[in-house]
């Protein structure tokens, strides 16, 4: 089984799906782990016969399956841990405090733009041959673009729900990136949130 080090995101999206399909073993107790710590080089060795298995990204399984005999998915996020958060912003609280309405606007931005993206299919490719390195193929990108259309990736609420957030500190905890307890309620700043929704959702002068 390829994976990265404890604690590093390959590991901790490992036990999401471990959670999300009823496993109650984690990564600790993996038999014979193989650690790779980047994804593209855990593709490149399940692609060349070196791994049963792995974690990697669907656009990855993607480009590879062609290569490998009998490739089966076994789990993704979006259908056995739909509670995983891939990304937040985050600041200190100090911080926070001094500068709430530069971060509402901040995350506001963030949410016009997954909002566009993800109405027209001809803007998003645009956006990923821009800024992303090394897109991925054309069939890739359609079939996330309809996976970003079927299920919750992009909200316009920003997606922070008590649950996805006990959710990734239960998982974390698992993992071992936390070592204390943590509440959910004291992780998520509830006033830049809804304030960054309210901006997001006032049409655009000019």
């Amino acid at each position: 089984m390829g994976v990265d080090s404890p604690g590093g995101a390959g590991a901790i999206v490992l036990n999401a799906l471990l959670s999300g399909i009823g496993e109650a073993r984690d990564v600790h107790e993996i038999p014979n782990p193989r650690i790779i710590e980047n994804a593209t080089a855990r593709t490149e060795a399940w692609a060349t016969g070196q791994l049963d298995a792995t974690v990697i990204h669907d656009t990855q399984f993607d480009a590879a399956r062609s290569t490998v005999d009998r490739p089966v998915l076994i789990a993704t996020l979006y259908e056995n841990a739909p509670g995983f958060l891939k990304v937040a912003q985050a600041a200190e609280a100090g911080w926070l405090a001094q500068n709430r309405e530069l971060a509402a606007r901040y995350c506001a931005t963030t949410l016009r733009a997954m909002t566009t993206l993800k109405s027209d299919f001809a803007l998003f490719r645009a956006a990923v041959g821009e800024y992303v390195d090394e897109p991925p193929s054309e069939q890739s990108l359609r079939e996330l673009y309809d996976l970003i259309q079927k299920y919750p990736f992009w909200t316009e609420d920003g997606g922070l729900s008590d649950d996805s957030v006990g959710f990734m500190i239960d998982i974390a905890t698992e993992s071992g990136v936390l070592t204390q307890p943590m509440n959910a309620g004291d992780v998520v700043d509830r006033e830049t949130l809804r304030r960054a929704v309210e901006l997001a959702n006032t049409p655009s002068r000019g």
